[in-house]
């Protein structure tokens, strides 16, 4: 089962929690560019626009606080008391997410974020 993930910015921020990732999940990630050829035929969904981690699996495109509840779904065993979060009614993690993704400037300490 592969698992592409598509991250939009380059800042510090982003590449930290690329790194995390990598770290927390126990299958393979494989990270692409927004333009990678392999993503063209979703292009056309109104959620491609939107500036958040985008998670592939299986031909589904997942975006924001989905993207993430699809991946700690194969977190190491360590991380999966942090499945609990996902509790939460969708719209507060995303509200959350959102948060986040505005201030990742601040939180990463770095203003060269690609979008």
């Amino acid at each position: 089962m592969e698992y592409i993930v598509v991250i939009d910015g380059t800042c510090r921020f982003c590449q930290l929690m690329s790194r995390l990732l990598v770290h927390m999940i126990s299958v393979p990630l494989r990270f692409v560019d927004e333009n990678a050829p392999e993503l063209h035929h979703f292009h056309d969904q109104a959620v491609w626009g939107m500036n958040s981690i985008k998670v592939i699996q299986s031909g589904s495109l997942f975006v924001k606080s989905s993207g993430i509840r699809l991946l700690m779904r194969r977190a190491k065993w360590m991380y999966q008391p942090l499945r609990i979060l996902f509790l939460l009614p969708k719209t507060w993690l995303d509200a959350c997410y959102d948060f986040v993704a505005r201030n990742r400037y601040f939180f990463g300490k770095s203003n060269q974020c690609a979008s």
